[in-house]
């Protein structure tokens, strides 16, 4: 599957509760409406909880699942079509639509543990790896996930795969998932180089059956 990434901050007059809240219960489910326009095998929120480092300047990013084969052309068609508006205007009920951002990642796994083992804490390391070779991010990568220890349940990489605007606050992703609740402290000597954040989040998924059953809802286009 092909997955994208989109950085959602609020807007200025919005505490964190009230974003939230307005995009859990109001904008998700007017999105799922257009699942069969959207494509979705899985939709995740990770909204921030805490963050440390090079200020971050966005309060959730969420990670979208496409088929291989989906079609981008129809998407942008739909984007650019009065239908899609609904979506506009309600982006701005609860968004600082100047600071929205999208871009196409490639997951690599960098570590995982054995068993189902439980997951109390999700973090995310970010930084610029600009022209950096893939195989020295994924060095980075194995040297944080290493400086954690055992308490790594499992890490994955997310590389983009197209050119980011200029002043985007990171190129690289990696998700963490500890197996206890303790602090989150990042060693910043193994991110040698280059400005990075660490924030923890609090993931929301929309199950798969529910996406399935939505698209299976709507009408053939």
């Amino acid at each position: 599957m092909r997955k994208r990434i989109s950085l959602k901050t609020r807007r200025p007059d919005l505490s964190r509760s009230e974003f939230r809240n307005y995009y859990e219960n109001q904008h998700v489910p007017l999105g799922l409406t257009f699942i069969d326009r959207f494509g979705w095998r899985r939709y995740v929120r990770n909204h921030v909880l805490t963050a440390t480092g090079t200020p971050v300047g966005f309060d959730c990013y969420a990670e979208f699942w496409v088929d291989d084969d989906f079609d981008d052309r129809a998407l942008e068609e739909f984007i650019g079509s009065p239908e899609f508006q609904k979506l506009d205007v309600d982006d701005r009920c609860f968004l600082d639509v100047t600071r929205r951002l999208s871009f196409e990642v490639c997951e690599t796994l960098v570590s995982r543990g054995g068993g189902e083992a439980h997951v109390a804490r999700n973090g995310v390391v970010l930084w610029t790896r600009g022209a950096e070779p893939v195989e020295e991010t994924e060095g980075v990568a194995r040297r944080i996930v290493d400086s954690f220890g055992e308490r790594v349940v499992d890490a994955i990489l997310d590389r983009p795969i197209e050119a980011i605007p200029p002043g985007a606050p990171f190129d690289t992703l990696l998700k963490i998932r500890f197996g206890d609740a303790g602090p989150v402290v990042l060693d910043a000597t193994v991110v040698p180089g280059s400005p990075w954040s660490l924030i923890t989040v609090d993931p929301i998924e929309t199950p798969s059956d529910l996406l399935r059953s939505v698209a299976d809802a709507k009408p053939n286009q």
